[in-house]
């Protein structure tokens, strides 16, 4: 399969099995094609933003800044935090990218805000015209994980514009 160009759309929550997804996105691109792009898209929901950017950047920091941000008379709009973001997501792949020894696939690294992850995920999918959606499972152990998907990895499986593909 050398010579195949392929967009891949990686979902990436900062959680285990979406960078198991990851791993296996960058393993799939490094050996078809050094000119694939993988997308790494991270959706926040409008409810759970405090909740995100707590996840990746951690409570004390997200807190640090609330306070600050209070102090000034001023409200803590996600859109000072999405540079940071795309900053951490950038360092993860890069990590996963020395782990798998990967070649370097084109990376690219977008953010969305608001409405359910799969109608967002499946928007990019057709938007950007991937080819593959790869999705990480969600953290069930046992028989228990060999028989449930989550509800975003089930639905984007099932309407997906573009093969997907889940990864355990």
């Amino acid at each position: 399969m050398q010579g195949v160009v392929m967009k891949i759309l990686v979902p990436f929550d900062f959680s285990e099995p979406s960078a198991k997804a990851l791993r296996h996105a960058m393993t799939l691109s490094g050996v078809m094609s050094s000119k694939n792009e993988v997308i790494v898209l991270h959706v926040i929901e409008e409810l759970s933003t405090r909740m995100a950017l707590e996840q990746a950047f951690g409570t004390g920091r997200w807190k640090e800044e609330e306070e600050r941000r209070k102090k000034e008379g001023k409200e803590t709009e996600l859109g000072e935090y999405e540079q940071d973001l795309v900053a951490q997501m950038e360092r993860y792949a890069k990590r996963i990218a020395e782990e798998v020894g990967a070649g370097a696939p084109a990376m690219r690294y977008l953010i969305r805000v608001g409405g359910r992850p799969a109608d967002r995920i499946l928007e990019v999918a057709k938007e950007e015209s991937c080819d593959l959606v790869v999705l990480g499972s969600v953290g069930h152990s046992g028989l228990a994980k060999m028989l449930k998907m989550g509800s975003v990895s089930r639905e984007v499986l099932e309407k997906s514009p573009c093969p997907a593909t889940i990864v355990h």
